[in-house]
């Protein structure tokens, strides 16, 4: 596998002339659109909800809504 090193010194230079240090950027995390406390309480009182229903109630996706619900151990 080739790999152009000389792109990586010159990323780091650069960083180092506009920001004076080489430190790596701290990652921002994003906050989470379904709260998984209140995931967890709109389950227990609507245990035969659909994930397209706990989708609209939450303004969300399926998706995000299946992954919500794999977090908090919740499985269909």
């Amino acid at each position: 596998m080739f790999f152009d090193f000389s792109l990586v010194l010159y990323t780091w230079e650069k960083q180092q002339r506009e920001q004076g240090h080489l430190e790596r950027k701290k990652r921002v995390s994003k906050s989470r659109k379904i709260p998984l406390d209140q995931l967890k309480e709109f389950v227990e009182l609507h245990p035969d909800a659909f994930l397209r229903e706990i989708a609209d109630h939450f303004s969300c996706s399926i998706p995000s809504v299946w992954a919500a619900l794999k977090q908090v151990n919740i499985t269909f």
